[in-house]
């Protein structure tokens, strides 16, 4: 993605073709060149513009997931959508929301107010509200294997591609694992598809108390079963701690219905393909995503 975002220009833009004239705005960057929060007198709150690259579905997705959660009453704050569109210059789509107050769950256990147990327990406690809020009993999705299947086979050819031979020999073996799950009927969720610590925002009392103001970042929700969407956030979560953080998340989601043996089957799927496109292709976080990758492939030799 280019750096269109960078100009306050673009954000004005963007606040304009929602609210039309409003006069002059502040803008503060949050995240890089992506996300910018923005206050105006004329305006009665706060809100967030962010932006996605040209050509992605990830912003028509994340305004989907954010109009359907809130229609399902999933038990946290949610922001409002106030508008979309595409910058007409650099074809970059964009959100505008409503902002949600605190700092990320992530910074409140670097300042001391949680330790890494009970910021993991909430995130499987989050995991659970959401599906619980979206989950149709009966409604099964039996074809997520067919997609996944294909999705481990695509990450054995790429692997093959750029030389990382044993990895790819990982991800082939975790596709016959994935083909030995295709007899399961798991129940249909929404899933957040990428919840971890610094998705989660909470605001924290006199006292140091800590509550969920907000879940946010919703680019990969979509219709999921809980075992995947679980595992994603078991992945994305840990770096190096053993077991100790799955077993926290997992003990926050509770003791439901859940196949333990899909957790790991797509624990590792998602460890490779963060490993691949993440620190492979694209050279982020290598040294962590090495880290997730031994932790999980281990997971699959037990398997």
């Amino acid at each position: 993605m280019s750096d269109i975002a960078s100009s306050r220009d673009t954000v004005n833009a963007a606040m304009a073709s929602v609210f039309g004239d409003i006069g002059p705005i502040e803008t503060q960057r949050l995240n890089g060149y992506r996300t910018w929060r923005v206050t105006c007198h004329q305006l009665d709150a706060a809100y967030v513009v962010k932006f996605y690259t040209s050509g992605s579905s990830a912003g028509k997705r994340e305004a989907h997931a954010l109009r359907y959660l809130r229609s399902c009453t999933t038990g946290f704050p949610l922001p409002f959508v106030k508008g979309e569109g595409i910058d007409p210059e650099s074809g970059h789509s964009f959100l505008v929301m409503t902002e949600i107050s605190g700092r990320t769950l992530h910074q409140a256990e670097i300042d001391g107010y949680c330790d890494q147990k009970r910021a993991l327990m909430i995130v499987g406690q989050l995991l659970r509200q959401q599906h619980r809020a979206t989950m149709i009993i009966g409604n099964q999705y039996t074809d997520v294997f067919n997609r996944f299947i294909s999705a481990c086979e695509h990450q054995v050819r790429v692997l093959h591609k750029y030389g990382a031979n044993a990895v790819a020999e990982l991800a082939r073996l975790n596709t016959e694992r994935m083909r030995e799950l295709s007899s399961m009927r798991p129940n249909r969720v929404f899933g957040h598809g990428d919840l971890h610590p610094s998705n989660v925002l909470v605001d924290i009392s006199p006292k140091g108390c800590v509550t969920v103001s907000g879940v946010c970042d919703f680019e990969s929700a979509g219709t999921s079963i809980p075992e995947c969407d679980l595992a994603k956030s078991v992945v994305v979560s840990l770096a190096a701690e053993g077991g100790a953080g799955e077993l926290a998340i997992l003990r926050g989601y509770g003791q439901l219905d859940l196949s333990q043996h899909a957790i790991r089957v797509f624990s590792t799927f998602h460890a490779i393909d963060g490993w691949l496109y993440g620190g492979l292709v694209q050279g982020r976080d290598r040294a962590l995503w090495d880290l997730r990758l031994r932790r999980f492939a281990a997971h699959n030799q037990q398997l």
